[in-house]
């Protein structure tokens, strides 16, 4: 029987070594079932995560085609009608509900063997693993060395999508926000209505702006207000915990992201919708450089709302 959990940041080789032992197994002639969730809207929204679809990862022709993407409690059903032999495949694994970690256990027991994979920092993650503890299995931790090739990396950063991350380790990765940043409030600086000045409407979350004039110099006040009805309130902690249930928050007007940024800090899937651009592009790139998963959306409230079949 085996059960083995394969983590490490995006970008270190999980989903290649998955995908390099399903196209083994099948070569072999054995059944394998990849797994997907479909629970998640982070996830769904990528246009592979589809039946038929390929897994892919970063080494060029290397994928895999999508068997199922599914909910945990349609996931479970299916693991439990595979026979021994065949290897079950849970990519992404942060997604789908902590009771599936039981059906992992009880397949690798009737001798389905059962390869999970998932990025270790996702505080998804971490509910599995404490019960992961209780049960035997073979955890995998990959890494990945720094671009200055001195340092394993502790960071992962994006340029220009969310597909292909830039590792870095801690110095590596505080000295490219430095200068990130400092490009950033130098276009802001450059952007009307206030171009030239040292001016603008919110301040960015978590990014130092000492000498900035703000319109809404009160967001940090607000924001406070907010994380304090958060924090007492025991229904959104426990769906902060939640793979399935991931409290939502959406900010219409949000301009560059302020509380989106903030609301994500807090465990929170944020959303912004503004009809400006240039706000658009500024968060869109604040994120990409904390690494995080925030959607931006340029449009007109109106629209956005007669249009969308998203719910928060």
């Amino acid at each position: 029987m085996t059960l083995r959990v394969f983590t490490g940041m995006p970008g270190t080789g999980k989903s290649s070594a998955l995908i390099q032992e399903m196209q083994d197994r099948s070569v072999a002639g054995k059944p394998v079932a990849l797994f997907l969730s479909n629970e998640h809207e982070e996830f769904t929204r990528r246009p592979n995560v589809k039946p038929g679809g390929f897994m892919g990862c970063r080494v060029p022709g290397l994928s895999y085609k999508i068997d199922h993407v599914v909910n945990t409690d349609e996931a479970l059903e299916i693991l439990s009608r595979l026979t021994s032999g065949t290897l079950a495949v849970f990519d992404e694994a942060q997604f789908f509900r902590s009771d599936i970690v039981e059906a992992w256990a009880l397949a690798s027991k009737r001798e389905v063997d059962v390869f999970v994979g998932s990025p270790s920092e996702h505080q998804l993650l971490r509910l599995k693993l404490l019960r992961l503890k209780k049960i035997e299995h073979e955890h995998v931790h990959l890494e990945v060395i720094c671009e200055c090739g001195e340092r394993n990396s502790t960071r992962a950063s994006y340029q220009h999508d969310n597909v292909y991350p830039i590792h870095l380790c801690e110095p590596c990765y505080e000295n490219r926000m430095k200068q990130e940043i400092e490009q950033l409030l130098s276009d802001v600086r450059d952007a009307e209505p206030f171009a030239g000045e040292n001016h603008t409407y919110q301040p960015f979350f978590d990014v130092p702006m000492e000498g900035w004039k703000l319109v809404r110099e009160d967001s940090a006040a607000r924001f406070s207000i907010v994380r304090n009805a958060v924090e007492r309130s025991r229904n959104i902690r426990q769906l902060m915990n939640d793979s399935v249930q991931r409290p939502t928050f959406v900010d219409f007007g949000c301009c560059s992201g302020f509380f989106c940024d903030a609301m994500d800090s807090l465990g929170f899937q944020s959303t912004g919708v503004d009809v400006r651009k240039d706000f658009i592009d500024w968060g869109e790139r604040l994120a990409r450089i904390k690494g995080k998963s925030i959607n931006y959306l340029k449009n007109d409230l109106f629209e956005y709302l007669i249009s969308t079949d998203a719910e928060f």
